[in-house]
């Protein structure tokens, strides 16, 4: 065990043998561990990124395929209507009269209904005239196609799709958000127009089909869920919206306000033309946020209606997987450094720890201190040196212990011996000068028999504590029951008591085997009787107990006597140590009756405790182990 000393002062090193140790292995073990570490998380990242913008782009090219396929069917469905002989008729008379017209517009709506029957995608189909007049119509109630009466028709022309095939050529589609009110319920409709105008044999416009599919069919095709947080588009080439996720139930906003709200008020010009460009791509110029577009939808010779898909995702949702590993690589090369210095350090350390405790403890000598032992296992040359250190050391502190315990016992028995000695050569020289009577001899003669048994009585007791610090004295241990030598001790302790009037009680509990040494158990059971009883006021009270607690025997002596003070209870088992007490049992005995108690308890492997309260008494508590 290394005894708490102050290390002796050390000449100002500007760097030491441990910190060049320390730096040398952080330096060949930390840089290579970062550059390779760096390499790594680099290569990872750039990994990561490149697979996530893949997966975005797979996800716009699925989502593009979804949605073409869907307007495809859309428009085929659509080019086949306008194809029925029926419709081709009709569009081919419109300058007959109403009332010949009517049998024709009635028949090509139940065509119509026949071919529609199985669908269940469309909200409303319309044909109109090329003024926008309606000529027939089938609207889609749960599903099922159900012709309009003509005496229901809008008697106002649709204006928005004359205007909307203004420019278009033969054989062109355009689509288109609107919003249809149902002729039958009245509830408005979102739904998206697939408008194919009808031309005659000279290529003049004669009529417009429009095909309106439910918009919430379409809509559900754009739900990228790996990315809840972008945004979803679908824009014509002049920028104008036709699907937006965050407005898609806004319909009046995204149809009255397209010259407000369009992409090109929403991105910058360069943006927009890389994306109207007709080349699938993906930006990450933003910092952002990460934008991947392709061309949704496109017919005719380069003329006709086009569209393009957009899917704008904030940068950190699409890296969001990098994350966690790029902070878990920095925090493992961070622990890697410390890891390093630490093990540098550690290392250095260990390397010098021999020498410096040598070094340290020939200090220590040097000043005297001799409880130093060296405690290292370095398996090498060194460990030579530290055993024959320690071997020293022990030799040294064994020979100046035995020198202190006979320097003390001499100078404590000095002192005790001093005053019966005196009061002996004091009755002699009396006896010497006065005129010997039988009288006088016999009060000389009876003080000096005291003196001479209270020598007696010390003489042994230091004699027992002699032989207690060389280790002579044996003991004789053989099992005893406890509870009879408390009985005896506490009838003792009741003689003793007698002339003072102290109550003397037992408390013993079930019985208990104990090994011990019964003589030296009496002894100790006696002594703190008769400390209790010689510092217990007349009228006081004295109990005794015995019980076993935790595989011990633990013996309690309580008095209601004058107590110990505080600074006094640290000191009471040392040697010929005496408070300084006022009342009963003041100024008696010499201060060996505690420390012989405390021998002996230890002596039997157990423990001895005392508390204490001025003025209320003491409570002596031993606990000896079972047998």
């Amino acid at each position: 065990m290394c005894a708490n000393t102050s290390s002796p002062p050390r000449r100002a090193r500007r760097f030491g043998i441990q910190g060049k140790l320390t730096s040398l292995f952080v330096l060949l073990s930390t840089i290579p561990l970062l550059a390779i570490g760096s390499y790594v998380i680099r290569t990872q990242v750039d990994n990561l990124k490149a697979e996530q913008l893949r997966n975005l782009k797979n996800d716009v090219a699925e989502l593009r395929e979804k949605a073409a396929s869907f307007l495809a069917r859309v428009e085929g469905e659509t080019r086949l209507l306008s194809r029925t002989t029926e419709i081709q008729r009709l569009a081919e008379n419109l300058q007959w009269d109403s009332p010949v017209r009517q049998p024709v517009a009635h028949a090509a709506a139940q065509e119509l209904l026949g071919l529609l029957k199985d669908t269940s995608a469309y909200v409303r189909v319309n044909l109109l005239d090329a003024t926008g007049q309606e000529l027939l119509a089938v609207v889609f109630e749960g599903g099922k196609p159900q012709a309009v009466p003509p005496d229901r028709l809008a008697t106002h022309p649709f204006n928005f799709y004359v205007y909307a095939t203004a420019e278009m050529k033969p054989g062109q589609i355009k689509f288109s958000p609107c919003e249809i009110r149902h002729p039958g319920t009245g509830r408005i409709v979102p739904a998206i127009d697939c408008i194919l105008p009808l031309f005659n044999q000279q290529n003049l416009p004669t009529a417009i089909l429009v095909a309106s599919v439910d918009a919430a069919k379409f809509f559900e095709l754009f739900n990228v869920r790996r990315y809840p947080s972008g945004v979803v588009l679908v824009v014509s080439a002049e920028g104008h919206y036709l699907y937006h996720s965050q407005k898609k139930t806004d319909w009046n906003r995204l149809l009255a306000l397209q010259e407000e709200e369009n992409l090109l008020h929403n991105y910058p010009p360069a943006i927009v033309s890389r994306i109207i460009s007709g080349s699938p791509g993906t930006i990450t110029e933003v910092p952002s946020r990460v934008i991947a577009y392709a061309p949704l939808f496109s017919v005719g010779n380069g003329g006709g209606s086009r569209h393009f898909f957009i899917a704008d995702v904030p940068t950190a949702t699409v890296f969001e997987a990098i994350r966690p590993l790029q902070t878990l690589f920095i925090l493992g090369l961070l622990g890697i450094g410390v890891l390093s210095v630490l093990c540098g350090h550690w290392m250095a350390r260990r390397f010098l720890r021999p020498i410096q405790q040598l070094i340290v403890g020939t200090n220590v000598l040097r000043e005297g201190n001799l409880n130093y032992t060296l405690v290292l296992q370095t398996r090498d040359e060194i460990q030579d040196l530290v055993d024959s250190f320690n071997a020293m050391v022990a030799h040294w502190r064994e020979k100046r212990g035995i020198e202190d315990k006979m320097r003390q016992f001499i100078t404590d028995a000095s002192h005790e011996l001093r005053t019966p000695l005196a009061v002996l050569r004091g009755e002699v020289e009396l006896g010497l000068k006065g005129e010997p009577s039988p009288s006088r001899c016999q009060e000389a003669l009876v003080s000096c028999a005291t003196q001479i048994e209270r020598l007696s009585r010390l003489v042994d007791t230091l004699l027992l504590l002699s032989n207690a610090d060389a280790e002579k004295t044996g003991l004789d241990f053989k099992p005893v029951n406890p509870t009879r030598v408390m009985e005896e001790m506490a009838e003792q302790g009741r003689i003793l008591a007698e002339d003072k009037g102290i109550e003397v009680t037992i408390v013993n509990e079930q019985g208990v085997a104990l090994l011990a040494d019964e003589m030296r158990l009496r002894q100790l059971l006696l002594s703190l009787v008769d400390n209790a009883v010689k510092f217990t006021p007349p009228g006081g009270r004295i109990s005794l107990s015995c019980r076993p607690v935790d595989r011990q025997a633990e013996f309690v002596v309580s008095d209601t006597g004058t107590g110990i003070e505080p600074k006094d209870l640290p000191h009471i088992f040392d040697r010929f140590y005496r408070a300084n007490r006022s009342g009963p049992g003041a100024g008696s005995g010499y201060g060996l009756g505690l420390t012989i108690c405390k021998w002996i308890v230890e002596s039997h492997r157990g423990t001895m405790d005392v508390a204490s309260t001025p003025g209320k008494g003491s409570t002596f508590t031993v606990r000896l182990p079972l047998a």
